[in-house]
């Protein structure tokens, strides 16, 4: 009498949970507009509304993170004029910080790495940080040497630069590229190296 009692209530308590799937699928089906494939659509819907709520709040933006600091006074600072023009608010007893490393969003940025301008004639342009300012109104910026493009070497899949004279500011969302490359010397030429199997 007891197996038959344990084994009939199951069977009610399998029959309400059935009931209850399915009237709850009923509901999902009318409230997504979807009678198919309701586990794939809702899982859709919830990836897209995760990346709704990472691209409208500063997931990833965090706070630039500076490395090995340092001060000096803007009439001090070898490139006062190029500064100045580029930060008009920037005035003569400012202070400008100086920094050996940067990470903006997770991206590490040191002296003497080098960045993608932009493109010239399909050639990329680079520069190379000669160094990394801020100050109390402005974020971080690089002070860049900028290279002249001779060519791409195809067999060390690199491109062939030279130090040009003239210098450059500019902020991360300016560049080309966002990835930091490295400059090796082959022989007598400077050569960017390219990561990857492609060109830039």
């Amino acid at each position: 009498d007891d197996a038959a009692f344990f084994l009939a209530a199951s069977v009610t308590s399998k029959s309400k949970a059935s009931s209850w799937i399915l009237s709850i699928k009923k509901q999902l089906s009318a409230s997504i507009n979807n009678f198919i494939n309701i586990p794939k659509s809702l899982a859709m819907r919830h990836q897209l509304h995760m990346c709704y709520l990472m691209q409208s709040t500063p997931f990833l933006k965090h706070e630039p993170d500076f490395g090995s600091v340092s001060t000096v006074a803007i009439d001090d600072y070898n490139h006062q004029d190029l500064l100045q023009s580029e930060y008009p608010s920037l005035i003569n007893d400012s202070i400008v910080n100086r920094a050996m490393s940067v990470s903006i969003g997770g991206t590490p940025y040191h002296k003497e790495d080098i960045v993608v301008i932009g493109f010239s004639h399909d050639m990329p342009e680079f520069g190379q940080i000669a160094d990394i300012v801020a100050s109390s109104n402005e974020g971080p910026a690089f002070v860049v040497r900028m290279l002249e493009t001779q060519r791409f070497n195809h067999h060390c899949h690199s491109y062939e630069v030279e130090y040009a004279e003239s210098f450059k500011i500019i902020i991360q969302d300016q560049l080309a590229d966002f990835h930091p490359l490295t400059l090796q010397k082959l022989l007598l030429s400077y050569t960017v190296f390219v990561a990857g199997s492609g060109e830039v």
